[in-house]
């Protein structure tokens, strides 16, 4: 029998794939998880070895501030905090550091936007984060430099209703379905952007659109 996450999973993995990203099925193969605890979302050593290759000149000190810099911003709720998070990823940061002409301060990247191929890309099924409550375990989490930038959920197109299923599922995650706590917001503090797909079809929003709001991925 064929596996039932595996099949509704495969066309997004199989498209992430020829995109060029790397690939972790955890339906296929035995994944090492890096994080020191689930409740976090930042594959970190990820996010170190980016950040010291994108900025071969920092010292280890600053490397090691400004790999846990992202993780530790803090704000009102989750949206504030994604939002703050959104502006260090554009704008990057800044350490004050001697190159040679005195202490100055000097730009550190998370992301190289220039030339996207000095960056990690990682997509990972099943990915698991424990939130207050509950552990959810999205289909697919999309990592840039280990910093969880996407999730997509995928529902079968032969299910009455797999797009409301799909967004049912993610506003479940985010924990904006209203009432108890069920989610994990810790993984939507760094979300760029939340895919619903079955198949044939997908829709698009951010942490905390509305149902209705999701557009058509084209």
């Amino acid at each position: 029998m064929p596996d039932e996450y595996g099949e509704v999973e495969r066309p997004a993995l199989d498209a992430l794939d020829h995109l060029g990203w790397d690939i972790i099925d955890q339906q296929r193969m035995r994944w090492v998880d890096p994080r020191e605890t689930e409740s976090a979302a930042v594959l970190q050593p990820h996010l170190r070895a980016a950040i010291d290759r994108l900025n071969p000149w920092i010292n280890e000190n600053h490397l090691d501030s400004v790999t846990t810099e992202l993780q530790h911003i803090t704000g009102t709720n989750t949206m504030a905090e994604n939002n703050e998070i959104h502006e260090k990823l554009i704008r990057h940061t800044t350490v004050e550091e001697d190159l040679g002409h005195g202490k100055q301060h000097q730009t550190v990247q998370f992301i190289d936007f220039d030339t996207p191929t000095n960056n990690e890309f990682t997509a990972i099924n099943q990915f698991r984060v424990s939130g207050p409550t509950e552990v959810i375990k999205p289909d697919i989490v999309l990592f840039v430099n280990g910093i969880p930038l996407g999730v997509i959920e995928c529902k079968s197109p032969q299910i009455a209703e797999p797009q409301s299923d799909a967004l049912n599922q993610l506003t479940r995650y985010q924990n904006v379905r209203g009432g108890e706590t069920e989610g994990a917001e810790e993984l939507f503090r760094y979300n760029l952007f939340s895919v619903a797909t079955w198949y044939e079809g997908a829709v698009m929003g951010t942490y905390n659109t509305p149902r209705d709001q999701y557009k058509p991925w084209r």
